[in-house]
């Protein structure tokens, strides 16, 4: 439950970072000038929710291993069978209660690396053909 729990949290944080930068202007110049550049303030906040976004899929992406191990019939799709492989090269199943964050924090790392995404990229290419995923 305590990923659960992250995840919400994480997805509260976006949605407060989601309101535009725009709603705040501060007068400036003894308030002659009331228009300031809420450029850097956006990009900083779009920043943030893309890495809260992979934290996000890099919990789901734990959670979905862990999941696996409670099928009979472990037959992922490709994609998720190489993913689930590549997680589990690292991370062995949960069997018993124990810290996981350290876990967690490198599939996000495998995910912004992009390694989880070519893995599955090359799975699609191999299904749909070389041209259809570029």
């Amino acid at each position: 439950m305590i990923l659960q729990y992250s995840d919400a949290a994480i997805s509260t944080e976006n949605k407060i970072h989601a309101n535009p930068a725009s709603i705040d202007n501060t007068p400036v110049s003894a308030d002659q000038e009331d228009h300031v550049s809420m450029g850097f303030a956006a990009s900083k906040k779009a920043y943030q929710i893309v890495k809260n976004v992979a934290k996000m899929i890099s919990i789901e992406i734990y959670s979905a291993c862990q999941a696996l191990e409670f099928t009979k019939d472990k037959k992922p799709s490709p994609a998720l069978k190489k993913v689930y492989d590549f997680v589990r090269s690292l991370v062995p199943p949960l069997k018993e209660d124990r810290r996981y964050d350290d876990e967690v924090y490198w599939v996000i790392e495998q995910l912004e690396k992009g390694l989880l995404v070519k893995l599955v990229k090359d799975q699609v290419d191999i299904i749909l053909g070389d041209n259809l995923c570029k």
